[in-house]
């Protein structure tokens, strides 16, 4: 096989490893689990009562003594300064589940008015602080591009100016505007992560979509070349037109995400997945077409054993595995 055939195909073996690894990788959800408000925040609460947040962990054990409000002023601070994202939301949800018992001691009659939207207040900011460790984390950790991280920087600013209100706030229906506004940054803040990531996805399989042709045609012409010499290729051809069709099929459907994510169309991440699923289908069939490609190719040599090994004439290598190698070579390249 001459050397440009040679390079060529390892070059297509290259591109397919990276774009094998590119849908599977990026698709995966850099915002798993935050897609909705954390805790009791995820939906209004439909009761005319003041309640700041929805109720949860209604049937939970609800017995512990109530007797903890320094403990409990101590875990909000906690929040604060927790760097770890696990420890913060394990503070967190030990300061819901003291929010609800507060709730309880309330409906009891137990606490004041005046009582209660302080302790409502300290329940937001708490909320709020969590959620800023949660966006702060998710931009450490995300690698996301400066305009989305500059995004995520404006959603915590708006976090920290309702913080102000809440602290501010010296009414029920205070409370309750806060809690909306609260609830309303953090849904957007989430959803811009979320197609800031599906956008750049799309944009990947776009790009490595556009090299398919250049990878179908070193193919063909390899393809056309063995049947000149005589070889049968027929079921060659067949997998490379099955890869083709299935690369015609992805490119429509990668178009069609790209257009629903410029209209804010909620199918767009569907329509992505789709175009990844088929992309990958594709990678499957180009990954079976190689292998059968390295079977007709002449001089190829699959070896194993010990011992030294003499051979003569032009050819290419392949060494793998945990080697010990003394070579000795005349007008050679070691690459």
């Amino acid at each position: 096989m001459k050397k440009g055939t040679i390079k060529g195909l390892a070059l297509i073996a290259a591109v397919l490893m990276v774009a094998s690894i590119l849908p599977i990788t990026a698709l995966a959800d850099n915002v798993n689990g935050s897609d909705t408000t954390p805790g009791p925040l995820e939906k209004n609460n439909p009761s005319d009562t003041f309640d700041p947040v929805q109720d949860r962990d209604r049937d939970s054990d609800r017995n512990q003594d109530m007797d903890g409000d320094q403990d409990r002023d101590r875990d909000r601070l906690r929040i604060q300064d927790r760097t770890n994202i696990q420890d913060a939301k394990n503070d967190y949800n030990k300061m819901t589940s003291e929010f609800q018992m507060i709730k309880e001691r309330q409906a009891r009659g137990q606490l004041t008015s005046e009582e209660m939207i302080v302790e409502s207040k300290n329940y937001l900011i708490g909320n709020i602080d969590y959620m800023i460790i949660r966006l702060d984390d998710l931009k450490e950790s995300g690698d996301y591009s400066q305009e989305v991280n500059d995004t995520i920087d404006d959603h915590i600013a708006e976090l920290e100016e309702i913080r102000v209100d809440v602290e501010d706030a010296e009414t029920r229906k205070d409370l309750s505007d806060a809690t909306k506004d609260i609830r309303d940054v953090w849904k957007d803040a989430i959803k811009d992560i979320k197609n800031s990531s599906a956008i750049n996805v799309n944009n990947g399989l776009q790009n490595y979509l556009a090299k398919t042709n250049r990878v179908s045609e070193r193919l063909q012409n390899e393809i056309n070349r063995m049947e000149q010499n005589g070889q049968d290729t027929d079921e060659l051809q067949k997998m490379l037109d099955e890869y083709n069709a299935l690369i015609q099929q992805a490119n429509e459907e990668q178009e069609r995400a790209r257009i629903a994510y410029q209209n804010d169309d909620p199918e767009a991440r569907e329509y992505l997945g789709e175009c990844v699923q088929t992309t990958n289908e594709a990678n499957n069939v180009l990954r079976e077409l190689l292998q059968e490609m390295k079977q007709f190719r002449r001089g190829f040599v699959n070896m194993a054993g010990q011992g030294p090994l003499n051979a003569e004439g032009d050819g290419t290598i392949v060494l793998s595995g945990q080697l010990n190698v003394t070579i000795n070579a005349t007008d050679a390249v070691l690459v």
